[in-house]
């Protein structure tokens, strides 16, 4: 009988594991094909152009070219070039300085950026499955690696972007956390903190998990660990000091990109008025409803998923709002481990996880045609 049931569970495992990686095939080979046809057909000539002064590569130049739109051109700019402009300090080192080292190794930065975040994106579901099942078997575990890789902005984690290497980084701080492995996941936070500023807010979420672990009495000695993460940051602000002769270099980049330090709510307020008088501006709407769904959604995680998760899902909502601007937040959400968990328990049953899922990933589809074309979200 027992061995009737291991041999059930595991056909259910295969079938489940057979299910998500034909959808990653489809999102992160699918999804960039339909990218490259209208990169190709109506694609921005000033993508192109720039594309053009920064690699030779025809790959890049003659179909994924999309996957390089937007931010991903700064991001481009940094692995050729460097730190060369005041504006590009706003970017952290990890993701395109990776991509300048291993494009020695490959053919050229474009394509090795693009393949770290294959491969990131590849990690970023074997974590969030396994923190899932640990806490809610596996069923749960595969709802949840399903919405990940189906979420409307999901397709930033195949272009060259930091998404998938910064949430990959911040799932396995928290996972390394969980399992009492203080260095490791300092360690991981110290590079997801090189990788993002929003990295840093490790630190607070996992104190404070730390803290109600204990009862709120008093903080484990090796939280100095932690110390790694801040170091991390530091050593960004160091290096812009020294290129630059400004002390606090990434902070005056923000400036440059109209960010200020302003009150979350009144954040929210002005871009609900904007929107209001602009109601199909579709970066606006998307990052608009963003963070209506992130807060409700961070409301709900108080109760369902683990302290540490939690606190850096608020934190990481809070933290972008106070910059002045609601931009890019449909982007940064998708981002935050926890969106999956809790959306993953609340469509428990398939009348509510099938439209969810279809109505997402057609979503993506649209969204990411538009990236690809220089006309979509950042």
């Amino acid at each position: 009988m027992a061995a009737g049931l291991d041999g059930d569970r595991a056909f259910a495992r295969g079938r489940a594991f057979g299910a998500l990686g034909l959808l990653f095939l489809v999102v992160h080979v699918g999804v960039p094909l339909a990218g490259a046809v209208a990169f190709r057909r109506f694609g921005e000539a000033s993508l192109k152009q720039a594309l053009a002064a920064r690699t030779g590569d025809p790959l890049v130049l003659d179909t994924l070219g999309g996957l390089f739109s937007r931010d991903g051109q700064h991001y481009l700019a940094i692995a050729s070039e460097g730190y060369r402009s005041p504006q590009s300090w706003a970017f952290f080192p990890l993701y395109p300085m990776a991509a300048r080292w291993l494009g020695v190794v490959v053919v050229g930065a474009p394509r090795a950026g693009l393949a770290i975040s294959l491969l990131a994106s590849l990690a970023c579901c074997a974590l969030l499955y396994s923190t899932a099942a640990a806490s809610h078997g596996e069923r749960m575990a595969t709802r949840a690696v399903a919405l990940f890789l189906a979420f409307p902005t999901h397709f930033f984690f195949g272009a060259f972007y930091t998404e998938a290497l910064f949430f990959a980084l911040v799932a396995f701080a928290m996972q390394s956390y969980a399992r009492d492995r203080w260095a490791l996941a300092s360690a991981a936070g110290a590079l997801a903190a090189a990788t993002r500023s929003s990295g840093v807010l490790l630190v607070p979420s996992i104190v404070v998990a730390a803290l109600h672990r204990q009862g709120w009495r008093k903080l484990d000695p090796r939280a100095a660990w932690l110390a790694l993460v801040p170091a991390a940051t530091a050593a960004f602000f160091a290096a812009g000091f020294l290129a630059t002769g400004r002390v606090a270099a990434p902070l005056a980049a923000q400036h440059a990109w109209a960010r200020k330090a302003t009150f979350p709510l009144l954040t929210i307020a002005q871009a609900a008025q904007d929107l209001r008088l602009d109601p199909l501006d579709l970066q606006r709407g998307a990052d608009v409803a963003a963070v209506l769904l992130g807060f409700a959604l961070a409301a709900r995680s108080l109760r369902r998923v683990p302290a540490a998760q939690s606190v850096y899902f608020v934190l990481a909502l809070v933290m972008p709002l106070s910059s002045g601007l609601v931009h890019s937040m449909a982007r940064y959400v998708a981002g935050i481990p926890a969106v999956y968990l809790v959306l993953a328990r609340d469509l428990g049953t398939a009348r509510r996880f099938v439209p969810v899922f279809t109505l997402s990933l057609a979503a993506q589809v649209y969204l990411a045609i538009r990236f690809c074309e220089g006309r979509g979200l950042v």
